[in-house]
């Protein structure tokens, strides 16, 4: 778009769409129009076999409230109200990461709590 101003065009694009926003109403009513959503991560020291754990968790969320599970470098785990990735630790090979997204917020410690104990179980 203007390559001797900026690289990144997505933000010269994200200005124009807020500029645009701003000229029909506030910004600050844009915002509180957008969902919250709350997210709470928590970690599970393991044995760094992810593909093994991995069978055995999808096992044992079978009868959890799980609508969809999408894989790859670690599981997408898509509920009623919320979404878990349960993916090993970046920085920590023999850590699990645990992250809970929801815009319910007690839904949220409850699926949090949940997720750590059916991982924890699968381990």
């Amino acid at each position: 778009m203007f390559p001797k101003r900026t690289q990144c065009p997505d933000a010269l694009a994200a200005a124009a769409e807020i500029s645009k926003l701003a000229g029909a109403r506030s910004i600050r009513n844009v915002l509180e129009g957008f969902p919250r959503y709350t997210v709470r991560k928590t970690y599970v020291d393991f044995d760094g076999y992810f593909s093994a754990f991995t069978d055995r968790f999808l096992n044992s969320v079978k009868d959890a409230d799980v609508s969809r599970v999408d894989g790859g470098g670690g599981l997408c785990i898509q509920m009623s109200r919320g979404i878990l990735y349960v993916n090993p630790d970046p920085s920590d090979p023999k850590r699990i990461e645990i992250s809970a997204e929801s815009g319910d917020p007690v839904y949220l410690a409850t699926m949090l709590d949940e997720a750590e104990e059916l991982v924890r179980g699968s381990i």
